[in-house]
């Protein structure tokens, strides 16, 4: 199987796509893709960010897309208890 090279994303591609979005970082975290310390570090151009990250933001700009996710996310959360 060929190894596939990405040119990485951004913090500050992620902070564009984030503002087009209506996202906050908070947000991008409640979705499930990172905690909010790793994606303040990808803003601030600290660690890597996913390959797999920018193809994901672009689905969320589907019709819908974000407000979908957002609502999936949030009937998968769960509170400290695990409930």
């Amino acid at each position: 199987m060929p190894a596939y090279k990405f040119r990485r994303m951004t913090g500050s591609e992620l902070s564009g796509a984030l503002h087009t979005l209506g996202l906050s970082a908070g947000q991008l975290a409640r979705l499930g893709i990172a905690n909010d310390v790793r994606i303040r570090k990808w803003l601030r151009g600290e660690e890597e960010i996913p390959a797999w990250l920018p193809v994901l933001l672009e689905l969320l700009k589907l019709p819908g897309g974000t407000a979908r996710a957002l609502a999936v996310a949030e009937s998968h959360l769960m509170d400290e208890n695990g409930k």
